[in-house]
């Protein structure tokens, strides 16, 4: 987290947790200082003296990295069924609430009335408040948006950008890349990720119409695009995508999968933990595999003729409550739900000291 400057000079001691990171640890102290972990160290053997030490006991409790929320629409989402379907923007006591300590902001379908300039101000106004905050540049569709006259330029220059995001593919309402039009996008990202020494990924929105992952494989088999550079998401819309990721893992991918509100219901798409099963039973390792929330995003629902019937909005809560349905339930241990929910996406997206 950003630190407060109101209480800049004053340390944190969160003493006699059980802390896991995503690792058990066992029972640890921790020491925050300025709005950092300074140290992790054996019960009592951390001492301060000469300045003011709040002191938290967490005897009993388990203590875990905050979520790192990869996909949110900090300027609210939506907007498919004219304006009053846009969803609002985000408050900071929804990532608070939801346990989530750092985010990556990103536009969504509407390109055009949503700025770049606008999410970047939106992300600093956040990590004023208190969460640490990274945003995606280019958008929905190509050719991509930028802040500086290209995306490469924005990974270079601008300290918050880390990928171009969320580009859709596989979907009625994407602008329907072609193989050379994403190769573009993925080779600045891959340069700008290099000079401007960030993960420089491409976040790729992938529907349901059908093709799947196709342009995702096309980038990588035959543009030689890396995987590492490349993170499809919303892997659990359909049982076909969670069967065509299975090689894009194997050759060395990440996926990201949606956490919904009921993690139990499967109106939508598959559920986090359907989609767990899935992996499990194909012997995919976890830590190939990550899970946001799409909050404020729009979950909209069309007719046969492509109409918009109806939309909801995805909110952050759907983090915490699949993580807890996820341990309740035993599909995974603390770990393995801390990799995913915390440790993978920080270090998908190359950021220091999260997760």
């Amino acid at each position: 987290m950003a630190p407060d400057p109101q209480r800049s000079s004053t340390m944190t001691l969160i003493r006699g947790g059980r802390v896991f990171s995503p690792q058990d640890l066992g029972v640890r102290d921790i020491l925050l200082a300025s709005g950092s972990i300074a140290a992790v160290a054996e019960p009592s053997s951390i001492v301060v003296s000469g300045l003011e030490i709040e002191i938290v006991e967490a005897s009993g409790k388990t203590v875990i990295p905050g979520f790192v929320d990869s996909h949110v629409h900090i300027l609210g989402g939506g907007g498919e069924g004219g304006p009053t379907s846009r969803a609002p923007e985000f408050a900071l006591e929804t990532a608070v609430s939801s346990g989530v300590s750092s985010l990556i902001g990103l536009l969504g379908t509407d390109c055009t009335t949503r700025h770049l300039e606008s999410l970047l101000a939106k992300a600093y106004s956040l990590e004023e408040e208190g969460v640490s905050t990274y945003v995606m540049t280019g958008g929905w569709g190509v050719p991509a948006l930028s802040l500086t006259g290209s995306v490469q330029s924005d990974l270079i220059l601008i300290d918050k950008a880390v990928g171009v995001g969320e580009l859709a593919i596989a979907d009625s309402r994407s602008t329907q890349p072609t193989i050379d039009e994403l190769a573009k996008v993925a080779a600045e990202c891959r340069l700008g990720g290099l000079i401007g020494k960030k993960a420089g990924i491409l976040h790729i929105h992938v529907g349901t119409d059908g093709s799947n992952l196709e342009l995702v494989h096309r980038l990588v088999e035959t543009n030689g695009v890396p995987t590492a550079q490349i993170i499809p998401t919303h892997i659990n819309y359909s049982t076909g995508l969670l069967e065509d990721s299975l090689a894009f893992i194997g050759g060395g991918g990440r996926i990201n999968l949606n956490a919904f509100e009921d993690p139990r219901s499967e109106e939508h798409a598959l559920s986090v933990a359907s989609a767990i099963w899935f992996y499990q039973e194909k012997n995919i390792s976890l830590d190939k595999i990550s899970v946001s929330s799409v909050a404020l995003g729009s979950l909209a629902r069309f007719d046969e003729m492509g109409r918009m019937t109806g939309f909801s909005v995805a909110g952050q809560s759907s983090l915490l409550a699949n993580f807890r349905f996820l341990l309740e339930n035993k599909i995974v241990d603390l770990t393995s739900a801390t990799q995913m929910f915390s440790t993978n996406p920080a270090i998908s997206y190359r950021l220091d000291q999260k997760g």
